[in-house]
This record gives structure tokens, C-alpha cells and sequence, in this order.
């Protein structure tokens, strides 16, 4: 028989959970938005319990277990395995999946409800990421949705109803979406390309020239770690960026002003026939990431990320590309609104005060 228990939330809403019990049969549980979801879940697992009894024998125990194709019984972990394997993931899912399936546990699609979520997020706070920091609200933002992609990509593959997901920003604290406003100072500067220039590896050159481009143009990491030589016109002053390795999955076109095409100039001496990447010394951008961290911290610069360089080349072309209007910048940027773009200025008063009359 199915029961149904209804559930109050914290926002004054509800859900409603159905437990469905047969003699022989393993308890089944899930939490649904409506009463009418419950209601027709429960009735569903009724029916198939019952037509699983006909094919034995009455007079036997059965231990049967739910049907196969149940997406409320299967575990959270293997469904994000399964997505990220898959032509939906971006390179983002695919880059930091080992977070959420660690957190997830053996947590199953029917363990999750509102009480799930919130425990998810203070686990994660109490994680501590690769950076030996607590992962940050933007992170945890990020895993849920990868999570939430991950079910709904199954529910798609299995043909049925998508799953409750009541996942909402405000589960997490006031502020946490702040725009991070982290400026590379002039002296940091002067130390982190002095610490690149003192590397005694074949990385060297690379290091500082990827770091120099990613400054004048607000390429993304992988955007410049992963770039092929086929991807630059210098004829058309032009870097055309693939889908495949955008963030928005579009292609996108860099201009290239002329301090940029002196960098790949300089590029152009240090080029492998063999290989098609640009930065060919280099390795992943997850590998780039960790290994910027640790060179940024032996030059002194203290909370500084490779994806920082973007916010400081977008708010020195707010600065100093004086013949370049909002827009142009925008586009520059990879972004599809001004907002987005605004989001990526910080201006310090400073730099103000030096354009004033």
C-alpha cells in the first residue's frame, strides 16, 4: 500500500512523500512537489509490484526490487559519471565532476528534497577544494546544477517525468554571488612576470607569453592554453576561438590589437612543426591552473586566480582602450549582454582620479 506524508518546507511551501510497501517487496520512497506526483508514483509502484507477484508463485516470499528502469533508486554518483561521458556536459562539468560525486556519496535521486540540498551545500562548505580552501559559493552553485543536469539527462534517456529538483539561489547566504573585484596591482605584476621569467624549464617563455596574452585580450584559460596555431589569422588581425573550447559553446573572434600580434610573433619563434597547439609545453588547463597557483604564490601575490587575468584585461580596456566603446568590449569579452561584462570591471579610484581633468 501507498502512504503519503506531507512535508512543510521553510519557505512555507510543501512536498509530499510516498512510501510504498508490499509484503515481499523491498520499501520504496520518493518526494515529489504535488500530492497528484505522489499520488500517481505510488499507484505506478503499486501496479508493478502487484504484476511481479503474478509472474511467481503467491505462496512464496519475493525479493524482488524495484523495476530496472527506476531513476528514483539510482544513485546520484553513477548518473553523474554517465553525463559527464556524454556530448551535453560542457568541458566545465567534465572538469569538476570528482567534486560532486565525492560529496554525493551513495545518495540516491529519491534521497533528494529541500533538507538534501541545504546538507549538501554546508558539506561542501566544509570540504576543503584542491586550493586547500572551502569551496565557494559559486562553486557549490555550480555542482548542484551539474547534479541537476545530470538527473534530468537520465529522466530524458528514460523517457519519464523529471524528478522535483527544489534547489532555489536563495538556499545560499546574502552576498554570495558579489561580483569579485581581485585587481592584479602594478608591483604584483612586476613580481608574478618576474617569477615566470626566472622558471628553468622549456615551460618558461610559454608561461609568461600565455599570461601576457590572457592580459591583453581576456581569453579564458582554456581558451589560451588549449589554442592551435589554425585558430589565428594575423592577416585579418583575427583569433577565432572553436565552440568546442568556449565557455558559451558559440565561436567567438578576438581582434587582435598590436601588442598582441607582437605576442604571437613571439609565439611564432617557439613553434613546434609537430605540434598544432600553441602553448605545446604546456598541459591541461586544470594542470595550468594548479601550477599558475603555485607560481603566483612563490612571487608574493596573494589570492590571485589565472581567471582574474580576464577581470583585469576587461577593466584596463574600460581604462586605457579609450577608442573602444562599451560595446566593442562586450564583444571583445565573449559576452552576449553589457552586464555581463559590467560584472568583470572593478575601477580603483585611483585610475579614476588619473583620467580626470
Amino acid at each position: 500500500m501507498a502512504s503519503i506524508i506531507k512535508k512543510p518546507l521553510k519557505d512555507g511551501m510543501c512536498s509530499w512523500q510516498v512510501f510504498v510497501t508490499m509484503k515481499g517487496f523491498p520499501r520504496v520512497s520518493a518526494t515529489f512537489a504535488t500530492e497528484d506526483e505522489a499520488k500517481r508514483f505510488g499507484q505506478t509502484q503499486e501496479d508493478e509490484f502487484k504484476r511481479l507477484r503474478k509472474l511467481n508463485d503467491p505462496s512464496l516470499p519475493i525479493k524482488a526490487s524495484p523495476p530496472k528502469d527506476n531513476l528514483l533508486k539510482e544513485r546520484i554518483a553513477d548518473l553523474i559519471e554517465a553525463f559527464v561521458a556524454s556530448e551535453r556536459a560542457t568541458g566545465s562539468d567534465r572538469r569538476n565532476h570528482k567534486a560532486p560525486i565525492h560529496l554525493v556519496g551513495n545518495a540516491r535521486v529519491c534521497d533528494i528534497d529541500e533538507y538534501w540540498i541545504e546538507d549538501y551545500i554546508a558539506n561542501a562548505r566544509a570540504t576543503k577544494s584542491s586550493h586547500d580552501k572551502p569551496y565557494a559559493f559559486s562553486t557549490i552553485r555550480d555542482q548542484i546544477h551539474l547534479i541537476k543536469k545530470a538527473i534530468r539527462a537520465r529522466a530524458r534517456q528514460l523517457r519519464v517525468p523529471r524528478p522535483p529538483f527544489p534547489y532555489r539561489d536563495s538556499m545560499l547566504p546574502k552576498g554570495w554571488d558579489s561580483p569579485r573585484e581581485r585587481r592584479l596591482e602594478p608591483n604584483e605584476q612586476r613580481a608574478l612576470f618576474g617569477r615566470l621569467r626566472q622558471l628553468d624549464n622549456p615551460r618558461r617563455d610559454h608561461w609568461w607569453l600565455m599570461v601576457r596574452l590572457a592580459l591583453l585580450t581576456g581569453a579564458r584559460l582554456q581558451e589560451v592554453a588549449l589554442a592551435e596555431w589554425s585558430d589565428f589569422d594575423i592577416e585579418e588581425r583575427a583569433w577565432t576561438i572553436p565552440a568546442h573550447r568556449c565557455k558559451t559553446r558559440r565561436t567567438r573572434v578576438i581582434p587582435l590589437g598590436r601588442r598582441a600580434l607582437n605576442v604571437i610573433r613571439l609565439l611564432t619563434a617557439r613553434k613546434d612543426p609537430n605540434c598544432a597547439r600553441v602553448f605545446h609545453t604546456m598541459g591541461t588547463p586544470a594542470a595550468c591552473s594548479q601550477e599558475f597557483r603555485k607560481l603566483r604564490e612563490s612571487a608574493g601575490v596573494d589570492d590571485f586566480r589565472f581567471h582574474d587575468l580576464r577581470h583585469e584585461a576587461i577593466s584596463q580596456m574600460y581604462l586605457h582602450q579609450r577608442d573602444l566603446d562599451e560595446r566593442e568590449i562586450m564583444v571583445i569579452a565573449g559576452h552576449s549582454a553589457i552586464e555581463q561584462t559590467r560584472r568583470y570591471v572593478a575601477l580603483r579610484p585611483k585610475d579614476v582620479a588619473v583620467r580626470m581633468r
